[in-house]
């Protein structure tokens, strides 16, 4: 739902491929122009993993992200594992897939922020297995040029 004055300022740009679903709006205001990405990244368990680097890699010539300058909110269920060391989440489990590895390569691209690593990220787990609450990942995402 889109409200009344910038109804006809906000459009779709694209809606993604086979290995990543993708949806883009792009909303013009009188203060910012806004780019709301959101991503849905297949699985290690679908095989598709291999897949995941090169369309993570190739949003840094997005000109929603890095071309224009303009602001954007990247939000996704990206599957993405990004570790726990320096690049990675304090606390997460320490391994990194190929889709953590383009997601934190993303984020040096563009010089973007995953909200998931501030103070303003309330909750780490995105995902908790059911029959064993100690299995617990981060794999949804949350990523801003914006200073938060």
């Amino acid at each position: 739902m889109v409200r009344k004055n910038i109804e006809n300022r906000t459009v779709k740009v694209s809606e993604g491929c086979n290995e990543i679903e993708e949806l883009t709006i792009r909303t013009e205001t009188k203060k910012r122009v806004l780019n709301i990405i959101t991503l849905y990244g297949k699985t290690e368990r679908a095989g598709k993993e291999k897949n995941c680097r090169p369309v993570l890699s190739s949003r840094r010539n997005h000109k929603n992200i890095e071309g224009l300058g303009e602001e954007y909110i990247l939000i996704g269920d990206l599957n993405s594992k990004i570790g726990n060391k320096e690049d990675g989440i304090n606390g997460n489990n320490e391994g990194k897939n190929e889709a953590g590895k383009a997601l934190l390569d993303l984020e040096q691209k563009v010089k973007g922020i995953i909200v998931n690593r501030t103070q303003k990220c309330k909750g780490k787990w995105t995902r908790i297995n059911t029959q064993n609450e100690k299995e617990k990942s981060i794999l949804d995402y949350v990523m801003t040029r914006e200073p938060i």
